[in-house]
């Protein structure tokens, strides 16, 4: 089994804007029309992502006017948001620690129930007058005047069985008289969850649908089967699902849904439980992530899992951590895999100073001396997580594209006119960097093929990227026909056409290359190859004698002729993997050669081999 386990970090990492402080900063260009931009290395980011975020509001106010009046009302005078932003201001803060904002103004607020009531029947115990002024100055501390926010929604209501008095005596334009602390729980409660569905309606809305445009090699490395995820959106679905399929998912805290209401939110966002009042009854319950979990039934899935890798004890079982600060309060989440000898662990962290404090946190999960053996036995491994690519450089964009080819019928019109626009660019253009490989090419070839848009001259284009695809291939199998077949609208397989006849092209293009190097290439495989074995049968030590031998003839010449190069891309392309280290041999010898071509040779090297 492999498990890939996500944090917000994760997101962070693909330049999603899921911070708390980028939610706060469109909130306030929403109620104050100012969007703050840091200055620094993030401004660009910050730039992008505030046009990104206008403009969606934009479209949203013409084409779903309903969910931008609900956001509108739910941040309208939000108690929490008054609060982060009051925090933040005051502290000069770029981000906002979330979970410790509101655990400790609940701390307070329990500690002022419990000194004003001392008893066990506090929750039926109102308020009177003469505490107003106690909840002024709370209000005064967290920035915020609560007494607007009661004055709102108390006056002419009945809350917690409380008619409220309108003539009660005033302070500061609202009255406590009939209050129960209680009810002022669950009005804080209630702002939160607002809170909640205004953070669902942003991650729907806008975090879901936004372009992304970088990978991370270290995730299409690990191809897994199951995801845990701690964020609430679905980038690892979006972003990765052409390049791993079948993955099973699992969302610890929620997920945020496109047809959810305020009523049926059920993302949990709340603090964790610290207490060690077992067994007493707990005033803030509503506010604990475990027992939000509990309330709304979240995803479990993940223990299941955990039992069949205890179950599987003789099989190997990966973990790969990434984006996430390792917190104690997940212990029942990491705990049981880092503490399992039948699991390896790897943690990618951001930079060293993040792996130091990531190997703290392992400590403090499972102890010292289980992290030191599992380290030490190569069962826990902490890797500098490397630098995300722009998803053009990477497979993953002709992986994206064959994905919606294969789906056009459910594509919007002009994102299908712009897809075949640039499939069609790129087949003329002969991109070989875009196609990679010549199974990708027999993809797009099949997908066009499927909607009967597999023109002749395409199709000629898509034989010409195959023939220079298989070139540099070390393909030695044959391509099977059946690995693009489908259905014929009822349980019958079929191979379309021209399909058909492009896997029998690049068959034919694979035996050719096979039967005639030797023949193609005489002098230069009697000097290069002085072993004679076929190209499939070379070892890496072969093909750096090889490269030597030619290295040899170009000392001895001045120049290596075009054959020789010609020569190299056919034998590497029988056996790529082999060959690499001989072809970094011979660019290593030439970059020491002092010689008016040897930047040429080095350029044709790089471009034949993808160096």
């Amino acid at each position: 089994m492999k498990i890939l386990i996500v944090g917000n970090g994760f997101d962070l990492e693909h330049k999603l804007g899921t911070q708390y402080t980028q939610f706060m900063d469109f909130v306030k260009w929403i109620t104050t029309r100012e969007y703050p931009i840091p200055e620094g290395k993030w401004k660009d980011d910050a730039e992008k992502l505030k046009k990104y975020n206008i403009d969606t509001y934009e479209k949203l106010s013409s084409s779903n006017p309903q969910i931008i009046k609900e956001f509108n009302e739910l941040i309208k005078d939000n108690f929490w948001l008054h609060h982060f932003e009051k925090v933040r201001g005051e502290n000069n803060k770029t981000w906002i620690d979330f979970e410790s904002e509101v655990a400790s103004l609940m701390r307070v607020i329990e500690k002022f129930r419990e000194a004003y009531l001392n008893r066990a029947t506090f929750e039926n115990e109102a308020l009177d007058s003469t505490d107003e002024e106690r909840f002024f100055y709370l209000s005064v501390i967290y920035g915020y005047d609560i007494n607007t926010v009661f004055a709102r929604e108390f006056e002419g209501n009945t809350i917690g069985g409380n008619k409220i008095s309108n003539g009660a005596k005033k302070f500061n334009g609202s009255s406590f008289d009939g209050k129960t602390f209680n009810d002022i729980r669950d009005l804080f409660l209630k702002h939160l969850r607002k809170l909640a569905r205004a953070l669902e309606i942003y991650f729907v809305y806008w975090i879901d649908p936004a372009p992304v445009d970088i990978i991370n090699p270290a995730i299409m490395k690990i191809h897994p089967n199951k995801v845990i995820s701690f964020n609430y959106t679905h980038t690892f679905e979006k972003v990765y699902r052409k390049n791993d399929v079948g993955v099973e998912y699992c969302y610890i805290h929620g997920e945020a849904k496109k047809n959810s209401t305020f009523e049926s939110n059920e993302m949990v966002l709340g603090i964790h439980d610290n207490s060690d009042k077992i067994g007493e009854y707990d005033y803030l319950i509503g506010f604990k992530k475990y027992y939000q979990k509990l309330f709304f039934g979240t995803d479990t899935t993940y223990k299941k899992w955990f039992k069949e890798i205890d179950a599987n004890d003789d099989k190997k079982h990966e973990v790969f951590i990434f984006g996430h600060s390792l917190d104690v309060t997940d212990k029942e989440i990491f705990a049981p895999l880092l503490d399992n000898e039948n699991v390896i662990t790897t943690i990618y962290c951001k930079d060293k100073k993040k792996r130091g404090e990531l190997i703290s946190k392992v400590i403090a999960l499972i102890g010292k001396d289980k992290t030191i053996q599992k380290m030490y036995s190569g069962k826990l491994i902490f890797k500098v997580q490397p630098a995300s690519l722009e998803i053009k450089e990477s497979e993953l964009e002709v992986k994206s594209d064959i994905y919606d080819l294969y789906r056009l019928d459910e594509l919007e019109f002009d994102i299908i006119q712009d897809l075949l626009k640039k499939i069609r660019e790129k087949i003329t253009g002969r991109e070989l960097n875009y196609f990679h490989a010549t199974n990708y090419a027999i993809d797009i070839g099949d997908a066009l093929d499927k909607f009967e848009l597999l023109t002749d001259d395409l199709l000629e284009g898509i034989k010409k990227i195959i023939f220079s695809t298989m070139s540099r291939e070390s393909r030695n199998e044959p391509f099977d026909v059946i690995e693009w077949f489908d259905l014929d609208g009822g349980d019958n397989p079929i191979i379309r056409l021209k399909t058909g006849k492009l896997v029998d092209f690049a068959n034919s293009c694979l035996t050719e290359k096979k039967e005639n190097l030797a023949d193609k290439y005489p002098k230069e495989s009697l000097v290069c190859n002085k072993q004679q074995k076929e190209p499939k049968d070379m070892d890496e030590n072969d093909f750096c004698d090889a490269f030597n031998l030619a290295y040899e003839q170009f000392e001895k010449l001045g120049l290596f002729e075009q054959n020789y190069f010609d020569y190299f891309q056919e034998l590497i392309s029988c056996n790529y993997s082999a060959a690499h280290e001989g072809v970094k041999l011979l660019k290593e010898l030439l970059v020491s050669k002092d010689n008016d071509f040897k930047q040429i040779y080095i350029a044709k090297l790089e471009n034949y081999f993808y160096m």
